[in-house]
């Protein structure tokens, strides 16, 4: 049996993950520790996008894992990265901590072991698949960052 039916799983979980960060009000949390401005509408097209990418992945699945596990990678990387250790280092609870933990490891353990186990998971993989996850992870940030530069803009002073 393929475990490409694991894709789904972290799919939903990722969607469990955005109903966490939305009730706990993830928009003040990152604003109160971040310089960079997180506004509610840049969060639901952000989310919209993961969802959206997610989908993709889990429908290509083990047809091409190196694109399918970016979505796996994506989520340790959120987890570690974006709630786990802001959480130790900001002494303050990241909303979307408990999904992180409970719920995005634990499939991301078991669809590495999956992938492992259907004989999908290489070093190529495993590379190009953690690359992918850190440049998706890092896009709306930096899309963030830079969308008030002046040669990004139609605006003229």
């Amino acid at each position: 049996m393929s475990h490409e039916f694991l894709l789904w799983i972290a799919l939903s979980f990722y969607s469990a993950h955005i109903l966490e960060e939305y009730n706990y009000d993830w928009k003040s949390w990152v604003n109160s520790i971040s310089p960079i401005s997180v506004d509610w509408s840049s969060f639901y097209i952000t989310n919209f996008v993961v969802i959206v990418f997610g989908f993709c992945c889990a429908q290509i699945g083990w047809k091409l894992p190196e694109f399918s596990m970016i979505y796996i990678s994506l989520m340790w990387i959120n987890a570690v990265f974006f709630h786990i250790l802001p959480t130790i280092f900001f002494r303050k609870f990241s909303p979307g901590l408990f999904t992180a933990i409970f719920l995005f490891l634990p499939i991301v353990a078991w669809c590495y072991y999956g992938a492992y186990l259907d004989g999908k998971l290489s070093i190529q993989v495993l590379i190009v698949s953690n690359l992918g996850g850190f440049v998706v992870m890092l896009f709306p940030l930096i899309l963030a960052k830079t969308k008030k530069h002046r040669l990004l803009t139609n605006k003229s002073n």
